[in-house]
């Protein structure tokens, strides 16, 4: 094994481990985006059901 060998696996490991980093980041972002969404809908829904947001 040479050192352009050890290099290239280190880059690919420290690519996958990157990529991983940015999965977690997109999962924990998706996750935060639709519990406001959910949250928002349903403060949305109490809005419309004492009738102070005009409904649509």
């Amino acid at each position: 094994m040479s050192y352009d060998d050890l290099h290239q696996i280190y880059t690919i490991k420290g690519r996958l481990l990157a990529y991983r980093r940015l999965c977690k980041a997109k999962a924990v972002a998706c996750s935060l985006l639709c519990l406001l969404w959910s949250t928002g809908m349903s403060y949305s829904r109490f809005l419309y059901s004492l009738e102070i947001w005009p409904s649509p």
